[in-house]
């Protein structure tokens, strides 16, 4: 058995969800252009702040897992420039903002979000394109690291409370607000909170 740490892990299940996922919107409008350029930016910023920073040139895991996150939740075919953007911001938010030592915000979602607000940019979320699947590589990474499930937990209480307010402000019901976001909720749930691990 292969002796994988927690990201790695995480690293080759996102791989495993993005190439089964990717078949349905065409391999050479994602693989060829923004995952290629999301996970190379991501990988290199990373790699350069770590060797200002220590004088010690390695590949980060954390900074695959935040190319390939963004890769799959922004839309296929997005603007490359836009990607790398994103890429990059991402990266330097990790740095940047931080608490203890430690990111404030997941360095993905950061990215993810101000690409939105600011740049106009789509998330589609094809890495989700089989639902089940994210919840099966989530429950795996679950049993290699049972201290995920306080995160995840978080996550949910949040996650009701929101909607819940979505739903009284809007008048709408519940349950409709949920299924709005149950697609997005497990990638949110099992893969966003890796940021808070140490390597």
């Amino acid at each position: 058995m292969l002796n994988l740490n927690l990201k790695q892990y995480t690293i080759a299940l996102l791989c495993c969800l993005a190439i089964i996922s990717g078949y349905r919107y065409g391999y050479e409008n994602i693989f060829l252009g923004q995952m290629a350029v999301a996970i190379l930016l991501t990988g290199v910023a990373n790699s350069a702040i770590e060797y200002l920073r220590t004088r010690t040139l390695r590949i980060s895991d954390s900074g695959l897992i935040t190319g390939l996150i963004i890769a799959m939740v922004l839309a296929p075919n997005s603007s490359l420039l836009l990607t790398g953007l994103i890429s990059v911001l991402a990266i330097v938010s990790k740095y940047v903002l931080r608490i203890n030592n430690r990111p404030v915000f997941n360095p993905a979602a950061f990215g993810l979000i101000v690409g939105v607000l600011f740049f106009k940019s789509v998330l589609g979320w094809w890495g989700d394109y089989y639902h089940i699947l994210t919840i099966v590589a989530g429950s795996i990474l679950l049993i290699k690291y049972t201290g995920h499930w306080k995160m995840i937990f978080a996550f949910l209480a949040t996650l009701a409370i929101l909607i819940l307010a979505r739903a009284l402000i809007s008048g709408s019901s519940v349950i409709d607000q949920l299924y709005l976001i149950v697609s997005i909720s497990s990638f949110f749930m099992f893969l966003f909170p890796l940021h808070h691990l140490r390597p």
